[in-house]
């Protein structure tokens, strides 16, 4: 185990097996490698620079902590990355990095991180702290340029140009070139798995073993070689890159001083390798071997070489560093910034595959299995052997292809957006929109029927013909029944009959006709049409999806539509393709979803309510969540079953049988900022954060570390004690609270993938609201004790006061008792009357004042009071600046109820909402009765993030109070709009928009809140 300093070696001690635990439970994400069988372009590469956050855009070393975190050392400090953003340590926030330059990181067995700076020194990373690490003896004058550690817990640093030092507990050990070191520069240190050291220079190799240099040990041409990075595969073979000659490869060790020629093995040129000026080498998980230049980043697999560099969208061709993370993605450092490659999901081909025009249309796959893809500047052919565009000088008169479609001779039909449509026979392309008397209209479908017909769909209709018979062409239009002359998809089913998508709906043609029937329940624009497996004919339209279970005749046909309330999404999808085992991917202007045939069964037979979706996005591999249709094919599945969708950006190209290796396990929580009254706070010597008294604000920010998806994960938090439920954060990473009572809670935050479980631990912190001094229970009994001590003074100062007056009295009463007799009675009586007088106009005040603001059913505020209290928040909201956030709220279909149950009902109802809101808002909140079922909360000091969590939460309430009490039988929901106070001059503006997202509330569904 290492230890750097001597405060350091009882800690090490007493945490040695608590670090390794924590190693092995919180490394994210799956152990596995990118596929090596993925050409390089068809990874999914990702780039961040000082735009994204980066403090500088050189990457001089990469390091990945076992909590999951990232971390990169750049000329202005040290930054940590979560797979969303970056956090920046340098001298001002972390004395210990003097100069703010990293030269260096390695991770340490015990979890920490080792920092060699630039301007000399270490410093060393544990339990969110930067420390200075100063060996007894000091280290040489120097940047460090790299570690290596050894199995005894040695650290191996290189130091400018003075050589190595290994640094053992508190120890420093000097080598230079009286200890045999053929030269002070050193570029690379590796452990063996037999312990010996592998040390690389600018004039060759050398090893270091049983406290023993040896020279030059492998006898060949690597000895005198300036080597420039030293790497291990797991078959124990050690890869060498040199500086002019290429990288080599050494199968088995080399002890001692041995003159026997190793197993050598010499890659380069011939290979591929483009380059002379290596920089950097990586032996990933999988054996495919990463190789870094000055002219961008080679990968080895087999015996060839492929490069990505700036043409590609790398983001500077100076590689200096590569890694390869917890979840197998290859993290590389340029002079530009970083740069990843991950095996996503979905690969894209766009330019890096060959297309030229990524804007892509349609996609086909023709019977010798060649790729056809339409895009708006040519038609691309995509093989084993390569990319090859069709254009204007192959013979099409319109670059902007729509529709492709492949007739049973072997030909492909190409439709276009203004030059009609072309055949393509062999290398020929005939132009046959004369030949059918169509010009140059757009064709955004072809079919090429089983039986020899040819049917086009047009702007005009759908025009049926045929290439190689002498038939007469006709044209099929909405006199023949077509719901809408534009023509977007055609289909033709298994018994033959043609399937239309217009912009008026579906239609069907009987086989052998050329009239149309329009199908019922199907009025919304028509984007795709796709037969599944089964005969079901798949319909994806501007308003979701549906599916038609053709049957004997018109009649018969059954449609299914998924609606939203379904778990179907409500935007549109341009195709729905059965990938043969079970499920179907959809692709629309969100991304690709997919959904399992069984679970739709199961909607049918009401044993499931809603159906499960999966999303796929920019987070899984698409270049764009914007697929095209309205053209066909505008989804394809391959006959080796990977499925093609166009897209804006080029072809999104899914393999599910890939989909078995996505990884669903939760990702560790970690809390990454606590802010009270938007101060950062810091926990005290218990570990727990404390809430000064006055203080009512406290936001905590948290994060599921996961480098591949973090868009993906969806979080719920709980402060116990406080909230009574888990509260439901969606992708939100923050909560808020205001106005906690004092005492302690326990704030807890789960993360899960999408389709994953929830963690079982997640993070979690103590929270402890301190009282003020008058809320604290001394000050209270104190106060009551204060109390009854004047209480018991004053009753014996009143005795004392009364015993003089009675004896006064006395003397007088035998003079004036009849007089004082007759006077006292009246002025009690006078003063009865009075006091009378006073309650009953006090009463009646109060009843006016009452009854002028409070709704007379819930016993809310009314109209009346609302525009008081708005005019009010909104004059304190311009005034402070504070926020102020408003909601216009509305039960939904509470006709219904009045008009199945009673207006008395109906009444109860309102009275039962009302307590619910107010019982729901917190104490400075103001809810009101704004008319009929509709209602008006206003949340003072509140914003939208906080207004949105306590309408979320009184919509909840709503939804499952138990209504059973009042009626049985009645159910009910709520919709909210609510808006943020921006600067509006009075409250009908603000009440304005707030209606406005009302609206959309209910259009989306109700039940909802809209913000």
């Amino acid at each position: 185990m290492l230890y750097l300093t001597r405060q350091l070696i009882a800690f090490v001690a007493q945490h040695l097996v608590r670090a390794a635990l924590v190693f092995a439970c919180t490394a994210v994400g799956p152990a596995v490698a990118l596929n090596i069988a993925k050409p390089l372009s068809d990874l999914t590469h990702q780039s961040w620079s000082v735009d994204e956050g980066l403090p500088h855009s050189t990457i001089r070393s990469i390091a990945q902590t076992p909590d999951g975190y990232m971390w990169f050392a750049t000329h202005e400090g040290a930054a940590r990355f979560d797979g969303l953003s970056f956090s920046v340590f340098d001298q001002n926030n972390a004395p210990a990095l003097r100069g703010s330059g990293v030269a260096s990181m390695l991770v340490l067995k015990d979890g920490g991180l080792l920092v060699g700076l630039r301007d000399g020194g270490l410093a060393r990373h544990a339990r969110e702290k930067f420390e200075t690490v100063n060996p007894k003896g000091g280290l040489p004058a120097g940047i460090v340029t790299l570690f290596a550690e050894d199995a005894e817990g040695g650290v191996w640093a290189s130091i400018g140009a003075t050589g190595l030092v290994r640094i053992i507990g508190n120890d420093v050990r000097a080598f230079s070139a009286a200890d045999g070191l053929p030269s002070g520069t050193v570029t690379s240190v590796v452990t063996s798995a037999d312990g010996t050291i592998w040390i690389g220079t600018a004039v060759g190799v050398m090893v270091f073993k049983n406290e023993k240099f040896t020279r030059n040990p492998t006898g060949t041409w690597l000895d005198g070689a300036n080597i420039v990075a030293i790497s291990q595969d797991r078959a124990k073979q050690l890869w060498f890159a040199t500086s002019g000659q290429g990288i080599a490869m050494l199968a088995g060790g080399v002890t001692g001083a041995s003159t026997a020629t190793p197993n050598l093995r010499r890659y380069g040129r011939d290979q591929g390798l483009a380059s002379d000026t290596l920089t950097r080498l990586l032996v990933d998980r999988d054996g495919a071997v990463w190789v870094g230049s000055l002219e961008g980043v080679f990968r080895l697999t087999g015996n060839a070489f492929e490069r990505f560099a700036t043409p590609d969208g790398f983001t500077n061709n100076n590689v200096r560093e590569i890694f390869e993370d917890s979840e197998g993605s290859i993290w590389i450092g340029t002079d530009a910034g970083v740069n990843r490659f991950r095996d996503a999901r979905i690969t894209t081909w766009g330019v890096r595959k060959g297309l030229s025009e990524e804007f892509t249309r349609a996609v086909l796959e023709d019977r010798k299995q060649r790729i056809w893809v339409a895009t708006s500047d040519g038609l691309f052919v995509v093989t084993t052997q390569g990319v090859r565009r069709y254009g204007r000088k192959e013979g099409l008169i319109s670059g902007a292809v729509l529709s492709l479609a492949e007739d049973p001779d072997g030909a492909l039909w190409i439709g276009t957006n203004g030059g009609g449509v072309h055949r393509l026979s062999g290398e020929k392309i005939d132009v046959m929109s004369g030949k059918f008397g169509i010009g140059i209209v757009p064709v955004r479908a072809i079919l090429a029927a089983r039986d020899g017909s040819l049917w086009l769909g047009t702007s005009s209709g759908i025009l049926k013909t045929s290439w190689h018979r002498n038939l007469p062409s006709a044209l099929v239009s909405v006199v023949a029944g077509l719901p809408s002359e534009q023509v977007s998809s055609l289909l033709e089913d298994k018994v033959g009959r043609i399937w239309v998508g217009t912009r008026g709906g579906l239609a069907v043609i009987e086989s052998g006709s050329i009239l149309a029937t329009k199908v019922a329940g199907l009025d919304a624009t028509v984007l795709g049409i796709n037969l599944d497996k089964e005969g079901g004919i798949w319909v994806s339209s501007g308003n979701g999806i549906a599916l038609v279970e053709p049957g004997a005749s018109i009649s018969q046909h059954n449609v299914r539509r998924l609606l939203p309330s379904q778990g179907a999404p409500a935007q549109a999808y341009f195709s729905a393709i059965d990938d043969h085992a079970g499920n179907i991917w959809s692709c629309g202007n969100r991304g690709i979803i997919k959904f399992s045939k069984s679970q739709l069964a199961e909607l049918a037979t009401g044993t499931r309510a809603k159906l499960e979706t999966v999303h796929y996005g920019r987070a899984e591999g698409m270049a764009t969540v914007q697929c095209n249709g309205a053209s066909q094919p505008a989804g394809w599945r391959a006959r080796d079953g990977r499925l093609l969708f166009p897209t804006a950006r080029g072809v999104a190209v899914v393999d599910p049988a890939g989909e078995g290796k996505t990884d669903l396990r939760a990702p560790p929580v970690r809390i990454k900022d606590v802010f009270i009254d938007g101060e950062r706070a810091s926990p005290n010597e218990g570990g727990a954060f404390q809430v000064p008294p006055g203080k009512h604000r406290v936001e905590i920010s948290y994060i599921g570390l996961s480098l591949s998806d973090p868009e993906k994960i969806r979080y719920r938090y709980r402060l116990e004690g406080f909230d009574p439920d888990w509260v439901e954060a969606g992708r939100e990473a923050k909560a808020v609270y205001t106005n906690i009572h004092p005492g302690q809670y326990q704030f807890r935050a789960l993360a899960a993938r999408e389709g994953g479980a929830w963690s079982e631990t997640g993070a979690s912190l103590t929270l402890e609201q301190q009282p003020r001094f008058h809320e604290m229970a001394v000050f209270r009994a104190a106060g009551l004790a204060v109390a009854l001590i004047m209480m018991f003074v004053a009753y014996r100062v009143r005795v004392a006061q009364l015993r003089v007056r009675q004896q006064t009295l006395q003397r007088m009463v035998n003079e004036r008792t009849a007089d004082l007799e007759r006077e006292k009675k009246k002025l009690e009586s006078t003063n009865n009357e009075k006091a009378q007088l006073l309650v009953q106009v006090a009463d009646a005040a109060k009843a006016y004042e009452r009854l002028s603001n409070e709704d007379s059913l819930t016993g809310l505020a009314n109209r009346r009071e609302l525009d008081r209290v708005l005019a009010r928040e909104l004059d304190r909201a311009v005034r402070s600046g504070r926020p102020l956030s408003v909601a216009l709220a509305d039960l939904d279909y509470f006709k219904n109820i009045n008009d199945q149950y009673s207006h008395a009902v109906g009444d109860q109802v309102l009275r039962e909402v009302a307590r619910i809101l107010q019982a729901g808002c917190r104490s400075i909140d103001i809810v009101g009765r704004y008319g009929g079922e509709e209602f008006v909360l206003v949340f003072p000091e509140a914003g939208l993030d906080t207004a949105r969590q306590i309408c979320e939460r009184l919509r909840l309430a709503i939804e499952r109070h138990d209504w059973q009490g009042i009626n049985p039988g009645i159910s009910l929901s709520m919709s909210f709009g609510l808006v943020e106070f921006s600067g509006e001059t009075n409250a009908e503006e603000l009440l304005a928009r707030a209606d406005k997202r009302l609206y959309e509330a209910k259009e989306g569904g109700r039940n909802r809140v809209c913000a």
